[in-house]
C-alpha cells in the first residue's frame, strides 16, 4: 500500500506477491480476510495501469470472500469493479456496481462511506454526459461530504461540481472547485488523485483562455501520469495536450496528440480484453447467484424445521391440557 500510494508499482507488486506468498495454506478468517484485502488493493493498482483484465480477476476474488466473511466491506470492491468499466467506457456498467456499493453502505450507515458511493454514481453520470442528473445528485450529497470532512468524498466534490459547472461555461467557478480539488490531493501527498483531478483542471484552464498556466499543468500531469503507469491519466494527458494545441491553432501538433491517446486507448480496451473482463465478471455473477439460492433453500429448510418443531410442540401441548 504504501509504495503504491506513491506509485511505484514495482515494489508495491514485489511486496504483493510476498504477501500472497505468506498466505498460502492459513485458514485463519483474519488470514483469509486479509488476503481478500490484498486482491482488492492489486486489483485496484491493476486497474489504474490499464491491466483491466487482472484487475477484475483480483476484485472478483476479493468480492468471493467478503461476500461470504465480511459482507460490510465488500462495497469497495464493487467501486473498484465500477471504476474499471468507467475507464472501459462502458457507464451503465459502473452504474451497476456504483449502486450495489451504495446499497452495502447504506446497510452499515456509515456516513463517509456513503458518501463516497454516491459520488461514485454522480462520477458515472458524468462519464455518461449525465450532467443534469449530476447536477441534481450533487446538491443531496453535498450536506453529507460536509458534515463528514471525509478526504476523498472532498475531492470528489470538488472535482463532479467543476465539471458540472464546466458544461454550463462557467470557467470561473469551475476553476475555482477544480483547483481546490487539486489541492487537497497535492497536500494529502495522493498521487493517483493528484492526476484524476488534472485532466479537469488543465481542460478547464485551456477552455478559459489560461494558456500558459494549463500548460505548466500539463508538464505535470504527463509526469506524474508516466513516472506512476497510470494509463488513464496518460490518455487525459494526451487529450489535454491536444486540446491545448488546437487552441493556440496548430492543428498538426494537436492531431499527433491525439493519434498518440487513440493508439493507447485501443491497446487497453481491446475487443478482446472487454470479453475477457465481460467473461470474468459474468462468471462471478454465476457464482454470486448460486450462493444466493443455495442460501434461499438452506432458508427454506430451515423454516421447515421450524413448522414442524411448532407442530410437535402444539401437539404436546395439546396433550398436556388433555391430561390435566
Amino acid at each position: 500500500i504504501y509504495y503504491s500510494d506513491r506509485s511505484d508499482m514495482a515494489k508495491a507488486m514485489i511486496y504483493a506477491d510476498s504477501a500472497f506468498e505468506s498466505f498460502k495454506g492459513d485458514t485463519n478468517r483474519r488470514a483469509i480476510i486479509n488476503k481478500a484485502y490484498l486482491h482488492h488493493n492489486v486489483g485496484s493498482d491493476y486497474s489504474k495501469m490499464g491491466d483491466f483484465e487482472q484487475a477484475v480477476h483480483h476484485f472478483t476474488i476479493a468480492a468471493e470472500i467478503l461476500e461470504k466473511y465480511k459482507h460490510s466491506v465488500v462495497g469497495s470492491v464493487y467501486k473498484g469493479i465500477a471504476a474499471v468499466y468507467d475507464q472501459m467506457k462502458e457507464p451503465d456498467k459502473a452504474m451497476q456496481y456504483n449502486y450495489k456499493a451504495l446499497e452495502v453502505a447504506e446497510k452499515t450507515g456509515d456516513k463517509p462511506t456513503i458518501a463516497r458511493r454516491r459520488l461514485g454514481i454522480i462520477t458515472a453520470h458524468l462519464s455518461a454526459f449525465h450532467f443534469r442528473e449530476a447536477d441534481s445528485l450533487l446538491t443531496i450529497v453535498a450536506p453529507i461530504v460536509k458534515e463528514t470532512h471525509d478526504l476523498y468524498s472532498m475531492l470528489m466534490y470538488h472535482q463532479s461540481l467543476g465539471v458540472v459547472q464546466e458544461n454550463k461555461k462557467d470557467y470561473a467557478h469551475a476553476t475555482g472547485n477544480l483547483t481546490k480539488a487539486y489541492e487537497l490531493a497535492r497536500d494529502n501527498n495522493a498521487p493517483y488523485e493528484e492526476v484524476t483531478m488534472l485532466g479537469p483542471l488543465t481542460r478547464v484552464l485551456t477552455s478559459a483562455g489560461n494558456l500558459p498556466e494549463a500548460k505548466r499543468l500539463l508538464d505535470t500531469l504527463l509526469k506524474k501520469s508516466t513516472d506512476g503507469q497510470m494509463a488513464f491519466g496518460l490518455l487525459s494527458a494526451y487529450a489535454n495536450i491536444a486540446g491545448w494545441y488546437m487552441a493556440k491553432g496548430d492543428f498538426k501538433t494537436a492531431n499527433d496528440w491525439l493519434v498518440k491517446r487513440s493508439a493507447l486507448q485501443d491497446s487497453i480496451t481491446t475487443a478482446e480484453m472487454k470479453n475477457k473482463v465481460t467473461m470474468m465478471e459474468t462468471r462471478y455473477q454465476v457464482k454470486e447467484k448460486d450462493n444466493e439460492i443455495k442460501l434461499l433453500q438452506v432458508e427454506k429448510q430451515n423454516q421447515v424445521l421450524k413448522i414442524k418443531q411448532k407442530e410437535e410442540l402444539n401437539y404436546i401441548l395439546i396433550g398436556s391440557a388433555i391430561a390435566l
